[in-house]
């Protein structure tokens, strides 16, 4: 037997049982004292696989193939690329015990349980590491998979832009008819109700994107129909998203993606409900993400095409655009700006220091826009008498920690503690109820809701500090407390794809009423069927595995371990975007699709240019820049 087939069947074995194991404890599991540990642990681990002999067999037997396929890849994984599938296989360990009840219990709460951990997680880095070494040898072969797609793309290169424009209008068609007069949710409510004054008009949002949302309902109750008013928004989402995804369509295609990879990103977009359904949706995500799509593609374009991005004004334009759209459809899309403005400027300007002209040229795309965004949003706060956004925005992370530790340890509360905290949060000990009552696992919005907004900076300051002595009193509880949180941005699941909504007025009458907004059923049994095509398409492997919070954000973390484990640092200038989006998914109160809609788009982008950068033979790329030059 050669010296590597019995760690492949062993890693093999442990894979498939991650895959095929039922994690929780089994109902059938018995037995008294004289049975032995060993012996309930085995029976734990059988009852976990009971019924599944044939499944662990092929699944065994596949992953033993492609373990011993591996080594022909002549991919090299580095330190940095084990250590992130290190760190995601133990995210996904915790992540089976949050699922069955928000605690590590489930790990060791029997026998046999922690010799199903150690399967597990041994099982989950060994798919990691497979599944990741066979996508990134996918990604940089030379070879471009002939799929039977020559005419379909020889179509769309001959026409070009406005080809791509026309098919995604078309296929969006059924959601725009039926979406009449759009898809609304309570953040949007409460934006009209700011506006309108219903409520006091509050910074919880950008207010340029409140008037977005706001001024074409006013045009519209002033003609008669506030619905037709908020119809037009829809209307111009649609068009921008079918500009915006065209114009990435014609950019793989100058960036020589291979088929395969334009037409998968083609697919998605013609069949995800992430894309033609949010489109629809009205609120900041949706024009956000069109935005910073747009963003990344001008950066690709920046580091591609080099001095000659410069010479054509309108990509100048565009860029313009998006950091406008970027900065005011989002709070945090002005720090998002800002540090990609810094971490660019200062790369250009040193890679063209010896050119003083295009040094100040670059500089101005990047600052004008963003210093004409900072102060539009300055006027608008000071023109409609805006209260200021309260830091609570930014403490979801700590504020979930404390939370937890109340819930977990409200006996270990020292009574200056509690003072502390009760200066945090109001009504936190009113009535006998503590702020751990309020404690939700997977969001820490109703948590939120309780911080003391009139806090000063000593106060937060003296808050900081019982925060950092709990964590170093109970520092697991603090990381159960992230976890349990943000679990779902690394362990996969395909039942988040939106599905269709309503204009759901009905719930928000104090608001709706006096703006003139109702619901309508334009075509009842067309929506009722896309509904249910959009729940179908949730659990398909099929578009859910593409567009789904976590694959996304693997691919990003693996795509950019494996750059820098290759030495190929400029990658993270094309992915530092996606990245900020990532982490201020991970800081939100909740993890949500909605908040990374613009990663997910531009994950195609991405892959392209990570192909671009690490294949070794650049004949390609140097005749794909003669023909961007061109063009």
């Amino acid at each position: 037997m050669k010296k590597r087939a019995v760690p492949n069947i062993i890693l093999s074995f442990f894979s498939a049982c991650s895959l095929a194991m039922e994690f929780a404890v089994p109902g059938g599991l018995a037995g008294d004292a004289g049975m032995g540990y060993l012996f309930l642990a085995l029976e734990n681990i059988r009852l976990s696989l009971n019924g599944k002999t044939l499944l662990l067999l092929l699944l065994c037997l596949t992953f033993y193939w492609l373990y011993k396929r591996r080594k022909e890849l002549r991919i090299k994984n580095g330190v940095l690329f084990h250590l992130v599938c290190f760190c995601i296989a133990l995210m996904w360990l915790f992540a089976q015990g949050f699922i069955i009840d928000d605690t590590l219990d489930a790990l060791r709460a029997a026998p046999g349980q922690i010799g199903k951990s150690v399967i597990y997680f041994i099982g989950s880095f060994g798919i990691l590491k497979l599944a990741g070494t066979y996508i990134l040898a996918s990604i940089v072969s030379d070879k471009d998979a002939d799929i039977g797609s020559s005419k379909l793309l020889r179509f769309y290169e001959k026409h070009g832009f406005w080809a791509y424009f026309i098919t995604i209008l078309l296929i969006c068609l059924p959601v725009w008819i039926v979406s009449y007069p759009g898809y609304m949710d309570a953040d949007s409510y409460c934006q009209l109700a700011y506006y309108f004054g219903i409520y006091e008009f509050y910074g919880q949002f950008p207010v340029l994107n409140t008037l977005y949302l706001a001024l074409p309902v006013r045009l519209g109750h002033a003609l008669g129909s506030s619905n037709a008013g908020l119809y037009l928004i829809v209307c111009f989402q649609m068009l921008v998203f079918s500009a915006v995804f065209a114009y990435m369509q014609c950019t793989l295609k100058r960036l020589a993606a291979p088929k395969w990879l334009r037409l998968i990103s083609f697919a998605l977009i013609a069949v995800s409900p992430a894309y033609t359904v949010v489109a629809a949706c009205l609120g900041k995500d949706s024009i956000y993400s069109y935005g910073l799509l747009l963003f990344m593609i001008e950066i690709t374009y920046i580091f591609t095409m080099g001095e000659d991005y410069w010479k054509k004004p309108w990509h100048t334009l565009l860029l313009a655009a998006s950091i406008l759209v970027v900065m005011t459809m989002r709070n945090n899309g002005k720090y998002l700006i800002y540090v990609c403005t810094a971490v660019y400027l200062i790369y250009l300007c040193i890679k063209y220091r010896k050119s003083k002209k295009l040094c100040l040229l670059m500089a101005a795309a990047f600052l004008v826009p963003a210093a004409t965004a900072a102060a539009a949003d300055s006027a608008a706060m000071k023109h409609y008498n805006v209260i200021p956004g309260s830091i609570r925005e930014a403490l979801a992370v700590p504020l979930q920690q404390t939370a937890r530790y109340v819930y977990e340890h409200g006996d270990d509360i020292t009574p200056e503690e509690q003072q502390v905290i009760e200066n945090t949060f109001i009504y936190c000990y009113s009535d006998g109820d503590s702020i751990g009552n309020w404690y939700y696992s997977m969001d820490s919005s109703p948590v939120k809701q309780f911080f003391n907004n009139d806090m000063g900076r000593d106060e937060l300051l003296e808050y900081f500090g019982v925060w950092l002595k709990q964590g170093l009193r109970h520092t697991w509880t603090y990381i159960k407390a992230t976890a349990n949180q943000t679990y779902p941005m690394f362990y996969p699941r395909f039942n988040e794809m939106p599905a269709h909504g309503e204009t759901d007025s009905a719930r928000h009458t104090h608001i709706s009423e006096p703006i003139g907004l109702h619901d309508v059923d334009v075509a009842n049994g067309a929506e009722g069927a896309m509904r249910s095509i959009a729940q179908l398409l949730s659990v398909l492997p099929f578009p859910a595995v593409l567009t789904s919070t976590a694959c996304s954000t693997l691919a990003v973390l693996l795509l950019c371990c494996h750059a820098l484990d290759r030495k190929r640092w400029s990658f993270l200038l094309y992915a530092l975007p996606a990245l900020l989006s990532i982490g201020t998914n991970f800081l939100a109160p909740a993890v949500l699709m909605r908040l990374i809609y613009a990663v997910i788009y531009s994950m195609p982008l991405l892959v392209c240019a990570y192909r671009n950068l690490m294949r070794t033979d650049s004949e390609d790329a140097g005749k794909n820049m003669e023909q961007m030059k061109k063009d």
